[in-house]
């Protein structure tokens, strides 16, 4: 397994904003970034210098804010449009080029969660088409980690995930008790 095989690694920040009294009701805002390596252009062409000083010249991370609503039974996950940037024109040609290389991904756009019911809505596009999943809430097996940092005024830890020879990694604060994530990646103790 490749810790790094896919043209990204996700890295979850988060940032809470409880929004209300009660801890099982609220809002929590993420911020997303993504880390490209463009590891199948670079496969493509080599050591070509003009296509390495290309990638080099692109940004290698993007940021979104996403947006975690949720109460004691139910849970909606989506990207806050309002805070979207612009893709900048070379880094979509980039992506284009890169996703073109590889076969097609489904991209999770919304998460509902049902807690009672153990089950989970996903709205995924794929191939410029969108799609409703329904399946079951599934426990993902975390590796929680050593590391520690503070973010806002919570101190959090570090926890990891393989998920389709892809790493991921996330900052939870125990401080905060509600075992939910961003899109599908809930079940951390806070």
């Amino acid at each position: 397994m490749k810790k790094i095989a896919l043209p990204f690694l996700l890295s979850w920040l988060m940032f809470p904003a409880l929004t209300a009294q009660d801890s099982q009701v609220g809002t929590i805002t993420y911020q997303q970034i993504l880390h490209y390596s463009f590891e199948n252009i670079k496969i493509a062409h080599g050591a070509d210098e003009r296509t390495q000083d290309w990638i080099a010249a692109l940004p290698q991370e993007e940021t979104s804010v996403q947006v975690l609503s949720f109460t004691g039974e139910k849970s909606l996950f989506t990207e806050d449009e309002s805070e979207k940037a612009a893709t900048p024109e070379g880094l979509q040609r980039a992506l284009m080029y890169e996703n073109s290389l590889q076969a097609p991904r489904p991209v999770i756009q919304k998460v509902y969660l049902d807690f009672v019911k153990g089950q989970k809505l996903e709205q995924v596009e794929y191939l410029t088409r969108i799609f409703l999943v329904t399946s079951e809430v599934e426990a993902l097996a975390w590796k929680l980690g050593s590391d520690k940092k503070k973010i806002l005024d919570f101190t959090c830890m570090s926890a990891s995930l393989t998920l389709d020879d892809q790493e991921l990694v996330a900052w939870f604060g125990p401080e905060i008790p509600v075992p939910l994530g961003p899109s599908v990646y809930g079940g951390l103790p806070g």
